[in-house]
């Protein structure tokens, strides 16, 4: 007599989101978001209301999670099909390798490192959530592992010109604008008194364009010089 028992297919929803975050390295909070905001992908509830996913689920965040690693954001891609998705990251996959051989010479263009990417992604996500203390915690444990100089070019800057675009695109409202800004703006003017008290004789005063009340390009480029040990008067 055959057996009835019923074996889960790639489409059965049958993993917690503990899961997906251990095979696909999303975390819950951007994996959340991605699905609030843009129905990345739509687990069913079990019978506790836990969100619980599917081999093919967790498939499609792999696949988002590697796109966005490549540059892309997630509005870029949210709504691709799974075959859409696996050949724009294999295309992506191919341009990255074509970037690293010796003959290519402009990388100024070049996606930042997937680790940077990852980082920038959480950190928009905590600006779309509201979520300042969230932001301003990844934002300094950075500051303290990459250094200053690598915080400035591979996360604030990086981060600011997503937010910017993401406002642009009418995804964001001033307000995530100002909390993503403020946040840096805070951290950056902390830096730069910290550096001060180590910085050489040179002193260089940076100073926002009379009238213009964005501070921030400034702040970024004080962070930089006072990572390079100039003494930096900030003015805003």
């Amino acid at each position: 007599m055959k057996s009835s028992v019923m074996h889960p297919t790639a489409t059965t929803p049958r993993h917690p989101i503990s899961v997906v975050v251990d095979r696909t390295g999303l975390s819950q909070h951007v994996l959340r978001v991605w699905e609030r905001r843009y129905a990345a992908v739509e687990p069913m509830r079990g019978e506790g209301g836990h969100r619980l996913y599917s081999d093919a689920d967790i498939e499609r965040v792999r696949l988002l999670h590697a796109a966005t690693r490549s540059g892309r954001t997630i509005g870029q891609v949210a709504r691709l099909s799974r075959d859409e998705l696996a050949r724009v990251t294999e295309e992506d996959a191919a341009a990255r390798v074509a970037r690293s051989t010796p003959n290519v010479s402009d990388t100024t263009n070049a996606a930042p490192d997937a680790a940077y990417t990852s980082v920038v992604d959480e950190a928009l996500a905590f600006t779309l959530a509201l979520d300042a203390l969230a932001l301003d915690g990844l934002l300094r444990r950075m500051v303290a592992q990459i250094g200053v100089a690598a915080f400035t070019e591979r996360v604030a800057a990086p981060m600011l010109h997503r937010v910017g675009d993401e406002w642009h695109a009418g995804r964001l409202t001033i307000a995530h604008e100002h909390l993503a800004s403020a946040a840096v703006h805070d951290i950056l003017v902390e830096t730069m008194r910290a550096l001060a008290r180590d910085a050489r004789d040179a002193r260089v005063v940076v100073a926002t364009p009379a009238g213009d009340r964005h501070a921030i390009g400034a702040a970024l480029a004080g962070a930089a010089a006072a990572a390079e040990g100039w003494g930096v008067i900030y003015l805003g």
